[in-house]
């Protein structure tokens, strides 16, 4: 038995040291992959390489050269998987606002985008400027995204919980969210920007709420970054998760992650995708059942904000046809609808950005959700699923209606319909 031992012990050795060692140059191209492995074999990968994250069960994920993969597949004992890509959903159209009036400030055309008097319900208080919007105190919302333009005015007095940064090398993650591509900083806006301390720039859905900033992504978002960025996120005590992220293919850590935030009462709002009109079309991790997946819709007619004026976008991502959501929401299919064509929000360098994509849909919903958080993640789905009823949504961009049989309540092009306060 000791002879077995220490023969097994030499083989190791052997295999590392027939490795090419890697070296810190950037010409050395690694893979993020997820291994399994026995304590032994975990310890010393984890010399060699450094850990990445840790998913207990489901193995952890490190930064291999590439060069090196081939010997550590064929070790008996280890198994490697890769590390799945997803992409911040991407903007379908983007224009800058221009320059208003004398001030040297970049000022938005409205301080109340259409979306927000979406959710508010609200036609002539808010558009007037009389009453800004306001709402979500006391409850944190997490943004999985790209950072943050912290220094945008329109943040100025907005509570952030958490800055962090999932993206760089080695274990995370670091302190820091500075916003690398524009994307977080204008999902941010449609949650809770607060107008500027001028009160000329924008507000969003809830401006009261606290928001986390978890950054997963660069140009790309690997999912043990995001995956880790929720299980972060619940242990800081978010009530709501944003993640305006997909990919056409599930994952097992965010899958694991997610379900976890679930059990724990915390709700995920998620972009459906920009994959429409194609039947079962919706991303990743909005498919899963655990998220609440929106749609994009945009207005036919521009200050009118019923839901009989809403169209759902030609390229909002789909449930499979004949879903009806009587059994609940399965994997797959959306929940509701939100303004997600020409919405203005926060862009760095002090500027606004008018943008369309489901990604800018899924933060009407968040904000929402943290005006009416009903205490659970399962009592606040129940409850936008339930104001969205009374909103329905009936026209898709295809001009066939939202569902081929022309179904009032549940489709699966815009969910329950539109949620919005009473």
């Amino acid at each position: 038995m000791r002879f077995h031992k220490w023969a097994s012990l030499l083989a190791v050795l052997v295999l590392f040291a027939s490795m090419p060692q890697s070296t810190k140059a950037d010409s050395v191209k690694t893979s993020r992959v997820l291994i399994r492995a026995s304590v032994e074999e975990r310890k010393r990968l984890e010399d060699r390489y450094g850990l990445r994250h840790d998913f207990g069960d489901l193995g952890f994920t490190v930064e291999i050269p590439e060069v090196d993969l081939v010997p550590l597949r064929e070790r008996k004992g280890i198994d490697i998987a890769p590390v799945q890509s997803w992409a911040a959903a991407p903007f379908a159209s983007r224009v800058h606002a221009s320059k208003v009036g004398s001030t040297s400030r970049l000022l938005p055309n409205t301080q109340v985008p259409f979306g927000i008097r979406v959710v508010h319900n609200d036609v002539n208080r808010i558009l007037s400027g009389s009453t800004p919007p306001s709402g979500g105190a006391g409850i944190k919302v997490a943004i999985l995204d790209s950072g943050i333009a912290l220094d945008h005015p329109d943040f100025a007095g907005t509570t952030i919980y958490a800055c962090l940064d999932y993206t760089g090398k080695g274990k995370g993650p670091k302190s820091g969210c500075t916003d690398t591509t524009g994307h977080g900083t204008y999902v941010a806006g449609i949650i809770a920007s607060r107008g500027g301390m001028d009160g000329l720039g924008l507000y969003g859905v809830a401006p009261d709420a606290a928001i986390g900033v978890y950054k997963v992504c660069n140009q790309a978002c690997s999912t043990d970054d995001i995956a880790a960025a929720v299980y972060q996120a619940v242990n800081d005590g978010a009530s709501i998760i944003n993640i305006s992220i997909g990919s056409n293919i599930p994952d097992p850590l965010t899958r694991a992650a997610i379900e976890r935030a679930w059990q724990y009462g915390v709700l995920i709002v998620s972009s459906a995708g920009n994959d429409g009109p194609t039947p079962g079309s919706l991303d990743y991790p909005s498919a899963y059942p655990q998220v609440v997946a929106v749609g994009s819709v945009y207005p036919m007619i521009s200050d009118d904000i019923s839901a009989a004026n809403l169209v759902v976008h030609e390229t909002s991502s789909r449930g499979q046809v004949g879903s009806t959501g009587s059994d609940g929401i399965q994997e797959g299919e959306p929940d509701v609808v939100a303004p997600g064509v020409g919405v203005l929000s926060t862009w760095p360098d002090g500027a606004y950005l008018l943008a369309s994509g489901t990604s800018a849909a899924a933060p009407h919903i968040s904000g929402l959700a943290a005006i009416g958080w009903q205490g659970s993640a399962s009592a606040t789905r129940s409850w936008l699923q339930s104001q969205a009823l009374k909103n329905d949504v009936l026209t898709s961009a295809e001009g066939n209606g939202v569902l081929l049989l022309d179904q009032q309540g549940y489709d699966p092009a815009s969910g329950y319909g539109s949620p919005r306060l009473n």
